[in-house]
């Protein structure tokens, strides 16, 4: 008997000398070994490799193909913008049959077209450039949920490592005692599963996170970046939005604003061609030479006839597109009230079971493990037991951690409904 106590005092001794490492928060980074990146050219150029939030969310902006397209679109409308609402091109004619007949017509739009055309195209040029903003914010959200998963992960595997050497100390003090002749081998049997399953454990763990890493640079449009290290505080998530003060701002929401905006299009659509019903004039100049040198010169103004009734069926269409864009703009309006109230309820969900392990279960089980060591330190309680606390707090603590992910997921996919 005293053999084994001086055993356990011996190993106790030695473990405080190695020391265990210590068990990282939830809402700490946790470093792991890395080997220095050689920039490429489908690798981030940065000048260490650890990623920051704010880094991969201005890369994968810079990088998205459907960003990029978006910003082409409001790029190519500006063009359209620049030339609406001017005169069509004017004709010149020249004609050599014994006279020398020279034209020149210049058609004149009537009814306001003009000043309605350029209305049509600046309205346009906004309904693009909110959907840049939509698609930017769509963008952000998917890198957010990314990057939580990659970074929960790498703080995960970091706890699951120190779980890893706890069941192993267990097992070594366990080996011990059945050399001494206190235990038996098949007392062992249940750790040495465990110490199976945490490996397993953390070999799937250091899986997802490659996986999630590889989601999480090719958002951002590089590759083979698995050594990256994310830097960033879970705790760094922002407050709670306000559900009544989004919903009084719904009109804001990007995506809102624009089926809003494509609305405001087509019934600008209809007042251009209202317009278009009367017909444009036509100014003529001809200058004539005959053979025998005489010089004459006539002026003609001409109308369109509109009899094939084309403008008005073009006003019809146009009043019929008005009417099924305003129609869109309220279906999403609807549509966005219900995600908008769903996504707030899952955020309000995640963020009290964060609250719950945070302020309750993880202090709780904190305590008890301190009041182990301290009954350990005093030599009342074995060491066994001691490792028994430490893995319950590593265990708390990834519980904490998956809180944390399920509440950024919430707040990334809140996140596109901020105006």
């Amino acid at each position: 008997m005293y053999k084994t106590l001086l055993l356990l005092f011996l190993i106790g001794c030695s473990s405080t000398t190695k020391g265990l490492p210590s068990l990282s928060t939830a809402h700490e980074s946790v470093r792991m070994p890395v080997q220095t990146l050689q920039p490429t050219a489908t690798q981030p150029q940065f000048a260490e490799p650890f990623l920051s939030l704010k880094d991969a969310i201005e890369s994968a902006q810079k990088n998205s193909p459907a960003l990029n397209a978006a910003q082409f679109q409001v790029e190519a409308q500006a063009q359209r913008l620049g030339v609406a609402g001017r005169l069509p091109n004017p004709k010149i004619g020249v004609k050599s049959e014994g006279d020398t007949l020279i034209g020149f017509s210049q058609a004149i739009p009537l009814g306001g077209q003009g000043g309605k055309a350029r209305a049509v195209e600046t309205e346009r040029l906004h309904a693009a450039q909110l959907h840049r903003e939509k698609i930017a914010r769509e963008v952000e959200a998917q890198i957010r949920g990314a990057f939580a998963t990659a970074l929960s992960l790498q703080i995960a595997g970091g706890i699951q490592t120190e779980r890893v050497v706890i069941t192993r100390q267990q097992l070594e003090l366990r080996q011990a005692q059945v050399r001494e002749g206190d235990l038996i081998p098949s007392d062992m049997t249940d750790l040495r599963i465990r110490l199976t399953s945490a490996n397993a454990e953390l070999e799937r763990l250091t899986r997802n996170h490659h996986l999630a890493l590889d989601e999480l640079t090719t958002r951002m449009g590089f590759t083979n970046a698995h050594n990256l290290q994310l830097q960033g505080d879970l705790s760094s998530v922002l407050d709670l939005p306000n559900l009544n003060r989004l919903l009084a701002r719904i009109a804001d929401i990007p995506t809102v604003a624009e089926a809003l905006s494509n609305a405001q299009v087509a019934q600008l659509r209809v007042h251009l061609a209202d317009a278009k019903k009367i017909p444009n004039l036509n100014l003529e100049l001809f200058y004539r030479q005959a053979d025998d040198g005489q010089d004459a010169y006539d002026a003609a103004v001409l109308f369109d006839i509109p009899i094939r009734g084309r403008a008005s069926a073009n006003s019809r269409i146009a009043q019929a597109e008005a009417s099924a864009a305003q129609q869109n703009a309220q279906l999403q309006i609807q549509e966005t009230r219900l995600a908008l109230s769903k996504s707030h309820a899952q955020l309000v969900q995640a963020h009290a079971t964060l609250q719950r392990h945070q302020n309750e279960i993880t202090p709780a089980i904190s305590q008890q493990m301190q009041a182990a060591e301290h009954q350990f330190a005093a030599g009342e309680t074995s060491l066994e037991q001691a490792l028994t606390q430490r893995a319950l707090l590593a265990q708390a603590k990834l519980q904490e951690l998956n809180a944390w992910r399920d509440f950024m997921l919430a707040w990334s996919a809140m996140n596109v409904f901020i105006p």
